[in-house]
């Protein structure tokens, strides 16, 4: 966590440094697409669709990542966003 209360992750191999969003409730509700993208995705581990939204890392300007939980089996795995593109 930064001094100004911001999360930062970084790359282990290359040290690139990336914001990290922990605030999910306040991005649905500014986004509203998400939720419904969210019911879309199909968990790697029982093929069920739909997830909730952990938090997501911005890698640049058009690229993120979501970490999801999957709402069946609870399974926890990454999710490449295709969205921001459109931003």
């Amino acid at each position: 966590m930064q001094p100004d209360g911001e999360w930062k992750g970084a790359c282990l191999k290359c040290r690139y440094s990336f914001p990290v969003h922990t605030d999910m409730e306040f991005y649905l509700r500014t986004q509203p697409d998400i939720p419904y993208r969210l019911k879309e995705f199909t968990c790697p581990v029982c093929e069920h669709r739909g997830v909730d939204l952990d938090f997501r890392i911005m890698m640049s300007v058009r690229e993120a990542i979501y970490f999801v939980t999957c709402k069946a089996c609870k399974h926890q795995f990454p999710e490449q966003s295709s969205l921001e593109a459109f931003e």
